[in-house]
């Protein structure tokens, strides 16, 4: 639901679902780091960069810590949208392009490859 209403930019029912995605945590592994991200989505759209970029890079950690490569690597590329440096844009756009790649993700390849 977190990734429906994300891809829809419904941005305040996304932060209505919050509350219920995150109660689902204790028992889904993803739930929390999946918030986290929908959240910093949600802050971005509202022009909190700052905020935006700090729930991104908590997803993109918490991702990586269970091994969820490809979640962690579609946090990155939207965490690479709000990032602080062009340089840091460009590392994180260049890791998940490495790990669809490796992950035969052809439309995410072609994604990240056609905003260059």
């Amino acid at each position: 639901m977190l990734d429906a209403l994300a891809a829809l930019e419904q941005w305040d029912a996304l932060v209505g679902f919050l509350p219920l995605a995150r109660a689902a945590a204790r028992g889904l592994a993803l739930a929390g780091p999946a918030s986290d991200r929908a959240e910093g989505l949600a802050r971005a759209a509202a022009g909190d960069r700052p905020a935006a970029e700090a729930l991104l890079r908590g997803a993109l950690d918490a991702f990586g810590r269970i091994g969820a490569v490809f979640e962690a690597a579609l946090t990155g590329e939207r965490l690479a949208a709000v990032a602080a440096s062009d340089a840091d844009a460009a590392r994180l756009r260049a890791a998940a392009l490495a790990t669809y790649e490796r992950l035969a993700a052809a439309p995410h390849v072609q994604r990240v490859r056609a905003a260059g």
